[in-house]
Protein backbone atom coordinates (compact mmCIF):
# COMPACT_ATOMS: atom_id res chain seq x y z
CA UNK A 1 0.00 0.00 0.00
CA UNK A 2 2.90 2.12 0.70
CA UNK A 3 4.25 1.99 -2.73
CA UNK A 4 1.20 3.15 -4.52
CA UNK A 5 1.67 6.72 -2.24
CA UNK A 6 5.05 6.69 -3.52
CA UNK A 7 4.20 6.58 -7.18
CA UNK A 8 1.11 9.13 -6.66
CA UNK A 9 3.82 11.81 -5.49
CA UNK A 10 5.78 12.15 -8.45
CA UNK A 11 2.90 12.08 -11.24
CA UNK A 12 1.37 15.00 -8.36
CA UNK A 13 3.80 17.32 -8.43
CA UNK A 14 4.99 16.64 -12.34
CA UNK A 15 1.26 18.26 -12.66
CA UNK A 16 1.91 20.94 -10.48
CA UNK A 17 4.93 22.09 -12.62
CA UNK A 18 3.25 21.88 -15.39
CA UNK A 19 0.28 24.03 -14.39
CA UNK A 20 2.94 26.07 -12.89
CA UNK A 21 4.49 26.60 -16.26
CA UNK A 22 1.20 27.17 -17.99
CA UNK A 23 0.56 29.94 -15.62
CA UNK A 24 3.57 31.82 -16.15
CA UNK A 25 3.63 31.44 -19.79
CA UNK A 26 0.00 33.04 -19.73
CA UNK A 27 1.31 35.56 -17.76
CA UNK A 28 3.85 36.35 -20.40
CA UNK A 29 1.67 36.47 -22.79
CA UNK A 30 -0.49 38.91 -21.06
CA UNK A 31 1.83 41.35 -20.47
CA UNK A 32 3.64 40.93 -23.88
CA UNK A 33 0.07 42.04 -25.39
CA UNK A 34 -0.04 45.12 -23.09
CA UNK A 35 2.91 46.50 -24.71
CA UNK A 36 2.39 45.45 -28.04
CA UNK A 37 -1.12 47.50 -27.14
CA UNK A 38 0.88 50.46 -26.07
CA UNK A 39 -0.68 50.08 -22.33
CA UNK A 40 2.15 50.01 -20.79
CA UNK A 41 6.30 51.07 -21.27
CA UNK A 42 9.06 48.40 -21.55
CA UNK A 43 10.20 47.67 -18.65
CA UNK A 44 13.81 48.46 -19.95
CA UNK A 45 12.57 52.47 -19.54
CA UNK A 46 11.42 52.38 -16.50
CA UNK A 47 14.76 50.34 -15.14
CA UNK A 48 16.64 53.20 -16.50
CA UNK A 49 14.81 55.68 -14.25
CA UNK A 50 15.86 53.71 -11.45
CA UNK A 51 19.04 55.84 -9.46
CA UNK A 52 22.49 54.97 -10.46
CA UNK A 53 21.01 52.55 -12.95
CA UNK A 54 24.44 51.22 -14.44
CA UNK A 55 25.30 50.03 -10.92
CA UNK A 56 21.98 48.85 -9.37
CA UNK A 57 20.77 45.29 -9.33
CA UNK A 58 17.56 44.56 -9.83
CA UNK A 59 16.13 41.82 -7.34
CA UNK A 60 12.61 41.55 -8.29
CA UNK A 61 9.70 43.34 -10.93
CA UNK A 62 6.47 42.47 -10.62
CA UNK A 63 3.63 44.37 -12.94
CA UNK A 64 0.09 44.62 -10.79
CA UNK A 65 -3.09 46.11 -11.27
CA UNK A 66 -3.87 48.59 -8.70
CA UNK A 67 -6.51 51.38 -8.79
CA UNK A 68 -7.59 50.90 -12.15
CA UNK A 69 -3.84 51.45 -13.31
CA UNK A 70 -1.02 49.07 -13.83
CA UNK A 71 2.41 49.63 -11.98
CA UNK A 72 5.95 48.35 -11.99
CA UNK A 73 7.14 47.23 -8.24
CA UNK A 74 11.46 47.30 -8.90
CA UNK A 75 13.12 45.95 -6.01
CA UNK A 76 16.60 47.01 -6.12
CA UNK A 77 19.66 46.74 -4.12
CA UNK A 78 21.85 49.82 -4.54
CA UNK A 79 25.73 49.72 -4.66
CA UNK A 80 25.71 50.60 -0.82
CA UNK A 81 24.11 47.58 -0.18
CA UNK A 82 20.52 49.42 0.73
CA UNK A 83 17.57 47.39 -0.76
CA UNK A 84 14.85 49.59 -1.81
CA UNK A 85 11.64 49.09 -3.75
CA UNK A 86 9.97 51.65 -6.19
CA UNK A 87 6.86 51.56 -7.71
CA UNK A 88 5.82 53.15 -11.44
CA UNK A 89 3.13 53.98 -13.17
CA UNK A 90 3.20 51.70 -16.38
CA UNK A 91 1.68 53.63 -18.54
CA UNK A 92 3.50 57.13 -18.26
CA UNK A 93 6.88 55.67 -15.99
CA UNK A 94 5.66 57.90 -13.24
CA UNK A 95 7.39 57.28 -10.04
CA UNK A 96 4.84 56.94 -7.46
CA UNK A 97 7.04 56.09 -4.02
CA UNK A 98 10.16 54.25 -2.88
CA UNK A 99 10.81 52.96 0.13
CA UNK A 100 13.84 51.16 2.01
CA UNK A 101 13.23 47.43 2.37
CA UNK A 102 13.63 45.26 5.09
Amino acid sequence: MMKRKWYLLPLAVSVFVVVSAMSIASDHEDVRQLRMQGDILPLQQIIQQLPDAGNTRIVEVELEREDGRYVYEIEYLEAGGIVRESEFDAATGELLKTEIED
